[in-house]
């Protein structure tokens, strides 16, 4: 490291933006700035942060120009208040949601080559905005009891598993047959799972439709496309309608929704009983 030194930088607006509750959301592709934010969240006890540990890049890159083209340069690297660098490790969430990028072990700083490691500088003083840490052993209690019954996130673990068995699977057929018994097998589980999860949320089961039956019915399509290239704006207005139908909320922001509503009851129990003590004194 050359010229190695620390420069803090501070907040002199007294303003705040926004004084609710508040959760912010990441994963694994959650990188640089989304980091900054959601470190400084966590740090400051100001919300809460959920999903899987973020990607790590905590260095600041500058473009220099050359004569013939350009070099880009690390220059500096970033930390948070607590001193920890977001370099490397990323941002461990507080509440941690089945993320399908777990299924990959190539994402995130970590594994480029020649990546910096994770260090750490001296801590600054702060104050935490709420007492967030206090609370989370209950959250994380309340969210773990709704995982573990919930269709959703049932199934988006299985997704995982899946997708893990078929990326570390070391052998792949040349033979075509095989190769496409193999393909309609795993379309198959993947189908039975979307009605499993279907099924324990009552909403209406899909109708199985093998690769033979998808070709036939694309090569109709085709051919009925090749006589008539008309397609009436009624048609094209029904096909959107149904897709807004069958359009479901996304599971993690629900449960994000959740863990916020939990928190806000939380926060309130343990503001009262701190506002009994301090009366009792």
């Amino acid at each position: 490291i050359r010229n190695g030194f620390t420069r803090s930088f501070g907040d002199n607006n007294p303003e705040i933006a926004y004084d609710g509750p508040l959760a912010v959301l990441v994963n694994r592709t959650s990188a640089s700035a989304s980091e900054i934010f959601a470190g400084a969240i966590q740090d400051y006890q100001r919300g809460i942060v959920l999903g899987g540990q973020t990607f790590g890049k905590g260095t600041v890159q500058e473009i220099i120009p050359m004569d013939y083209g350009q070099v880009k340069l690390t220059r500096s690297k970033f930390y948070r208040i607590s001193g920890a660098s977001t370099q490397h490790r990323g941002v461990i969430p507080d509440i941690a949601f089945p993320d399908f990028y777990d299924a990959y072990d190539n994402i995130g700083e970590s594994n480029l080559d020649g990546a910096l490691p994770w260090d750490t500088v001296r801590p600054l003083e702060y104050n935490a905005y709420l007492a967030i840490q206090a609370l989370l052993p209950e959250l994380r209690q309340l969210h773990e009891d709704r995982a573990e019954i919930s269709p959703d996130f049932i199934h988006l673990i299985g997704q995982i598993e899946r997708t893990r068995k078929l990326r570390t699977q070391e052998q792949l057929s040349l033979n075509e047959q095989v190769v496409k018994l193999e393909r309609e097998s795993n379309r198959r589980a993947a189908f039975d799972a979307e009605n499993m999860r279907r099924l324990l949320k009552g909403l209406t089961l899909e109708d199985w439709v093998s690769d033979a039956q998808r070709e036939a019915a694309e090569d109709e399509e085709e051919t009925a496309a090749e006589l008539s290239d008309d397609v009436t704006l009624a048609d094209n207005e029904a096909s959107v309608e149904e897709e807004e139908v069958d359009e479901e909320k996304d599971p993690l922001l629900l449960e994000s929704g959740r863990i916020l509503a939990d928190f806000i009851a939380l926060n309130e129990r343990h503001n009262s009983v701190l506002d009994g003590i301090s009366s009792d004194r």
